[in-house]
């Protein structure tokens, strides 16, 4: 019985400490009345797994933050970005579009913004889609996704978020001496 007790009181805890990551929309930013700086302190996550992808010329290697893959023969530099994966607004291209990074420096980011047919749901942003593969600009490159990537969009921890919002407005107030 003890044991047992011991167990449920651990899943309640663990429970508790896991990610109650929701779609980021345009609904959710206009509610909570963020601007561009409050965005900036919000944690991002992906949904679902990124690649891009882009054929290099022969002479011209330069590797940095991929992989080289052989496909049909043609050397391809493939930058993956696991499903999860957390980033942080650091561009904001138009008030509809934020660029989010998920490595090390500003350079490396990818944008998103809201798509209408999805609920204002903040997804991967192309300038052009074919078929599901989209390409897009990525540390100043041209790559192109995979179409696995096209339903890619951005999450956010709402926990987080409420917490963020609770501290931001409690006062402790003041007396008079």
């Amino acid at each position: 019985m003890k044991h047992l007790i011991l167990l449920s009181v651990l899943a309640l805890g663990l429970s508790s400490c896991s990610k109650n990551l929701i779609p980021y929309t345009k609904q959710l930013q206009i509610e909570n009345d963020w601007n561009r700086a409050d965005v900036q302190r919000i944690q991002f996550y992906t949904s679902e797994d990124i690649i891009l992808q882009r054929k290099l010329v022969d002479g011209k290697i330069k590797i940095e933050s991929g992989k080289i893959k052989v496909v049909d023969g043609k050397k391809v530099e493939e930058v993956v970005i696991k499903k999860g994966t957390p980033g942080i607004a650091v561009y904001f291209p138009d008030e509809d579009r934020v660029g989010i990074s998920f490595e090390i420096d500003d350079a490396h980011f990818l944008t998103f913004g809201p798509n209408p047919k999805k609920g204002e749901q903040f997804f991967l942003f192309a300038s052009e889609w074919n078929n599901r593969v989209g390409r897009v600009t990525y540390n100043d490159v041209a790559y192109y996704t995979s179409p696995e990537s096209s339903t890619a969009h951005l999450l956010v921890n709402l926990k987080e978020i409420r917490d963020w919002d609770i501290k931001q407005r409690k006062a402790s107030g003041r007396k008079v001496n």
